[in-house]
């Protein structure tokens, strides 16, 4: 989890050690108050995108608000039985919405894989598509080359060793960083990630008036993550069978918590994701 932590960090645009945080606290307190006992939380890829241009337009303070506003959302909700209502989403929403998440975070990415200047903020897929491709000769190539052997590594792991498939992202992107690190390979780094004080960490977000606006996206986020969390907590009883039935309620509850948690902190939204809860199936 801890590279997809990073990862989401870096897409949302916030600093990769407030998203390895908001996980670190969150994901304990959906564990002891969730509905599902294999399910992970953490930041999520599915909510970075929208997470991303809140803080592009209001700044980092636009995090606790949005955060807040979810998990207190969601509590409310699941204490109302709303957690059934997932249900009754149709699958093919569900697969199209992911899919064009994944297709945005894959193009608004892929200036960092090639090392070259990012398009402009607000930039829509033709065009940021269009500004790759010209910017295609100024390509560094150490970069894309570590890029490319950490994206095979993904692939192969799993094929070639599949009692390792669980462990592909973790060995991929250790390789890759102990090879740049020890052959000095001249690549752009995520940087240091510095030890923040716990009391600088817990403290109270301040909230104001011009953040109004910002309910509406929080309105949004606190549907698709919820949607994104019941879903695949649902996804991954199915998949391994425990003595515990799985409770869409309490896990909406339990989901809520920990957004508040991660609120105080001043943290991203977070949600259970298939691609973590998987690894416990």
């Amino acid at each position: 989890a801890v590279p997809m932590n990073l990862a989401v960090g870096v897409v949302c645009g916030i600093p990769p050690e407030l998203a390895l945080v908001s996980a670190a606290v969150a994901a304990p307190v959906a564990a002891l108050f969730g509905g599902s006992t294999l399910g992970i939380t953490g930041p999520a890829t599915a909510i970075s995108v929208v997470v991303g241009q809140a803080v592009a337009v209001h700044g980092m303070v636009a995090l606790p608000v949005v955060t807040l506003v979810v998990g207190s959302l969601q509590v409310l909700t699941g204490m109302c039985g709303a957690g059934h209502l997932a249900k009754l989403t149709p699958r093919p929403v569900v697969a199209g919405f992911t899919t064009s998440v994944g297709t945005m975070v894959l193009v608004s990415q892929a200036h960092r894989f090639l090392a070259v200047a990012p398009p402009d903020a607000g930039s829509n897929i033709p065009e940021s598509l269009i500004h790759l491709v010209a910017f295609l000769p100024e390509t560094d190539l150490a970069s894309a080359a570590v890029g490319a052997g950490t994206l095979v590594g993904l692939l192969l792991i799993p094929r070639l060793l599949p009692s390792a498939a669980i462990t592909a992202p973790i060995l991929s992107v250790g390789a890759a960083t102990a090879a740049t690190t020890f052959l000095g390979v001249p690549v752009p780094l995520v940087g240091d990630i510095p030890i923040t004080a716990l009391n600088e960490l817990l403290k109270v977000p301040t909230l104001s008036t011009d953040l109004l606006p910002l309910l509406s996206t929080a309105g949004l986020v606190y549907g698709l993550a919820s949607v994104e969390a019941l879903l695949s907590a649902a996804a991954v009883d199915k998949m391994k069978k425990t003595q515990f039935a799985y409770d869409p309620g309490q896990e909406l509850i339990g989901q809520g918590l920990a957004n508040v948690t991660s609120g105080f902190v001043g943290g991203p939204p977070v949600s259970c994701a298939i691609a973590r809860s998987g690894l416990n199936a």
